[in-house]
């Protein structure tokens, strides 16, 4: 029986780790997962942008996602942290190139008010091109993750999970493919390091009676 695609959409290459990593090993086997990454990911607070730095993250990126299990990896390599100088179609018409070729059942992307302009960006970008028409009857079910570092310091502070992902037997995955990113990893107590992250998969674990859970807010699920 041929695989259904499944697509996350994510800002930056760690993002979709962070994000759901241990839902995409989990569901690796009964999908295709196709990985999408919008910007190299290289903080433009660097004074120094090189495309060193650029081709060792997305080393990292391939790694991350060969644990992860993921099918096949895309960057757009827009710029990191100014998606808000393109023109909103011309991501969305990126969005929907990829959305037209691998016609996906399921999509994952960022939470409409993370803190992170590009997280914004891509997440209003994504569902607007994944409006409920005839071409995109495939879609079935989209999801936003949280990211740690962004969506908790978001200003309304909103994410409300609906949808659990128990990953306790996958939580080493997730922690594995992280630690490829070291150049993307804080120090502690920020939230963006492995015991964090960790810790985050744990609380929501709790909220399920389950060790490790990620959690997702499901914006819409078509049956």
């Amino acid at each position: 029986m041929k695989k259904e695609n499944l697509i996350v959409f994510a800002a930056h290459p760690d993002d979709e780790v962070l994000g759901c990593g241990g839902t995409i090993k989990k569901l690796s086997k009964k999908y295709n997962i196709i990985s999408v990454f919008f910007t190299t990911g290289v903080t433009s607070r660097l004074k120094n942008k090189s495309n060193s730095k650029i081709k060792n993250l997305k080393k990292n990126c391939m790694e991350c996602n060969k644990i992860l299990g993921t099918k096949k990896v895309i960057f757009f390599d827009l710029v990191d942290n100014k998606l808000d100088i393109y023109p909103r179609l011309d991501i969305i018409k990126k969005i929907e190139e990829v959305l037209n070729k691998y016609k996906p059942s399921i999509i994952f992307t960022h939470y409409f008010e993370d803190l992170n302009i590009d997280h914004e960006i891509v997440s209003k970008s994504v569902v607007t091109s994944c409006r409920p028409n005839k071409r995109n009857s495939n879609i079935k079910k989209i999801y936003f993750f949280e990211t740690l570092s962004n969506t908790e310091w978001s200003v309304n502070r909103k994410f409300q999970p609906n949808y659990f992902s128990d990953i306790t037997k996958f939580i080493k995955f997730k922690i594995k493919a992280m630690s490829k990113y070291k150049s993307e990893l804080q120090p502690k107590p920020m939230p963006r390091n492995l015991e964090n992250i960790k810790n985050l998969a744990k609380l929501r674990g709790s909220e399920i009676n389950k060790e490790f859970a990620e959690a997702f807010f499901l914006y819409r699920e078509i049956e």
